[in-house]
């Protein structure tokens, strides 16, 4: 939505030594369903085809589940769930029709092992999940791919701004366990370009919880219960907020 931002990208692409009739500044609100579909339509009338679509608009909320109003709850579902389908939902007739395009999803591995102070967001994620793995069985069949990206924590611009001094647990991890931004998007790219079906970004330790629940669910769920178990009973005095 922000078109300053948008347009500071462009000009990096232009500086890299893209082309200026390659690049579209096209902002959209995700939440504004009916304009997805005339959205999409400039781009066809610019570049004639859609070749990719990457789904990475998204929103959390930190708070314990019983102080959560459903109305967070259904805010979260509004732009990370019902946005992303109906966006790619408008975008994938095209696709179809050419039997050609990636649709990429940026999820979480909140996806995967859920978050403290962050339900309504891993809720959301969970969902995307369920949508986009059952799509990719629907439209293998006519080249169309989907690619599942679950990033760790990663170190945005606003976290590489604060000082270092401050407690790292304001963010859930410290900062050398994130992923820096321009490694993540890298990585981002590549499972693109292979048209993997799903690739988590993350350093340890939540990478490897990750494989823990993937390959060792009991035991991943009994280390999930001590550190919720910690945490919960820190919380009474010191604040500790821990995010994916």
């Amino acid at each position: 939505r922000r078109e300053d931002e948008l347009r500071r990208v462009k000009q990096t692409c232009l500086n890299a030594g893209a082309a200026d009739d390659d690049i579209l500044v096209l902002p959209l609100d995700l939440l504004k369903y009916d304009s997805h579909a005339d959205a999409t339509q400039k781009v066809l009338e610019r570049f004639g085809k859609i070749d990719i679509l990457v789904n990475g608009a998204s929103r959390s909320h930190h708070g314990l589940v019983e102080e959560t109003e459903l109305d967070i709850d259904r805010q979260l579902f509004d732009l990370n769930v019902f946005g992303t389908l109906s966006l790619t939902k408008t975008v994938l007739p095209h696709m179809l029709a050419r039997q050609h395009g990636n649709v990429v999803c940026i999820s979480s591995v909140s996806a995967i092992l859920g978050t403290l102070f962050a339900a309504s967001f891993a809720m959301s994620k969970h969902a995307v999940q369920g949508f986009f793995k059952t799509l990719r069985m629907e439209v293998a069949y006519r080249n169309i791919s989907v690619t599942l990206v679950c990033p760790g924590p990663v170190l945005s611009a606003n976290d590489a701004t604060q000082s270092e001094q401050q407690d790292p647990d304001a963010h859930g991890v410290p900062d050398s366990q994130k992923v820096l931004t321009a490694r993540c998007a890298h990585l981002i790219a590549v499972a693109l370009a292979n048209r993997l079906p799903e690739v988590w970004i993350s350093r340890n330790p939540v990478l490897l919880f990750t494989y823990l629940r993937q390959y060792m669910p009991g035991f991943s769920y009994t280390i999930g219960d001590m550190f919720g178990r910690s945490v919960m009973k820190s919380r009474s005095s010191k604040k500790v907020c821990v995010v994916c």
